[in-house]
């Protein structure tokens, strides 16, 4: 089984790196206060990481951003009771080609949304959101510091082998709130 699981990974790398060579994005370096759009991408594996992406939404909302959250079940099922939000939308298992490729509506969306910045919060280096990442017209794409995804993003955060979301926010603020800072020429 790990190795049927390899060979699809490998395909799916393979196919997506091909896909790549023939789009072109532009890219944006953004301080947080020219940031009006945001999307963001999680792997909802719990009732506690949708509740700290929830409270991140209302955070930026607060602050006069637009948000637009996808997130990945790895259940073929999604419970109805996350469904009626806004600005959260979903895709699972169910919505995987054979070696992962999501497609959805709600993905598709999401790959073609020019978003100020799209942020990545998969610890765990998925395909399907390595594959919406690459994918995504968003200007600046932000996530965690890895080998296998380095190469999709244009910031990313170094985390000391900590998985918390709340501490992975501050540092995305932290670093969008001093870059190409006006009145620092």
């Amino acid at each position: 089984m790990f190795v049927i699981k390899k060979i699809k990974e490998y395909i799916g790398n393979y196919f997506l790196n091909q896909e790549l060579k023939k789009i072109s994005r532009i890219k944006k370096l953004l301080n947080y206060t020219e940031i009006k759009n945001i999307g963001i991408l999680y792997k909802f594996d719990s009732e506690n990481t949708y509740n700290k992406v929830s409270g991140f939404v209302e955070k930026m909302k607060n602050d006069n951003k637009k948000l637009k959250a996808l997130g990945f079940i790895k259940d073929k099922k999604i419970s109805e009771k996350f469904l009626p939000k806004l600005s959260f939308d979903f895709f699972s298992e169910n919505d995987l080609n054979w070696y992962k490729k999501p497609d959805n509506k709600y993905v598709r969306d999401f790959i073609n949304t020019e978003f100020d910045l799209l942020i990545n919060l998969d610890f765990e280096n998925i395909f399907p959101l390595k594959y919406i990442t690459a994918k995504s017209k968003a200007f600046l794409k932000t996530g965690l510091l890895n080998d296998q995804s380095s190469k999709y993003f244009d910031l990313m955060i170094k985390m000391d082998n900590s998985k918390d979301l709340d501490e992975f926010f501050s540092q995305v603020i932290h670093y969008l709130s001093i870059i190409n800072k006006k009145g620092n020429n």
